[in-house]
């Protein structure tokens, strides 16, 4: 199978798995866990069913300066960080190459770039043009040759520990 593109391993869960996710969803489809590892797509890490990093993170200044762009405010679940930074200033973030939280630390490796799901009310699922049509306005930028509308960092984990809200966190 892939994802994204890139091959990795599942072991499908079966036809009551995928009969009840199919009832629900109003679609054919299948349940299917991971059962590898593949490499990210740069940083030397590993990962399962994600696209090419394992963590993301966004800075709560930059989705403060975007709320002040666009229509209503956004919540930051409609970004799906893992990470929420606060005290950096908007798009901080950008400069950051390492977080350490506790005995974690975590490699900055890349913008991420963001596509039409940002778009989707996660409550609601109503569709918009925004904020993707905002940031585009001044967030697209060029890296490593892929030009792409930019809102937070993607990252691996380089030494593991546990990490809770409100924790310290030391960048460099």
């Amino acid at each position: 199978m892939t994802v994204h593109g890139k091959p990795c391993q599942g072991l499908d869960q079966g036809e009551v798995a995928a009969a009840w996710f199919s009832d629900l969803l109003g679609l054919p489809c299948r349940l299917v866990r991971f059962t590898g590892t593949r490499a990210t797509s740069r940083g030397g890490g590993t990962l399962a069913f994600a696209d090419g990093q394992p963590l993301s993170v966004l800075s709560r200044e930059s989705l403060d300066d975007l709320n002040r762009r666009v229509d209503g405010p956004l919540p930051m679940d409609r970004f799906r960080p893992n990470i929420v930074l606060e005290g950096l200033g908007p798009y901080g973030e950008d400069a950051v190459s390492r977080l350490r939280i506790g005995a974690a630390e975590i490699e900055l490796i890349k913008p991420c770039g963001r596509c039409v799901i940002i778009n989707v009310d996660q409550d609601s699922a109503r569709r918009s043009g925004e904020p993707l049509r905002v940031l585009a306005g001044y967030r697209t930028r060029v890296f490593e040759g892929d030009r792409g509308i930019m809102f937070g960092r993607l990252g691996i984990p380089r030494a593991l520990g546990t990490i809770a809200i409100g924790d310290a966190v030391s960048v460099s």
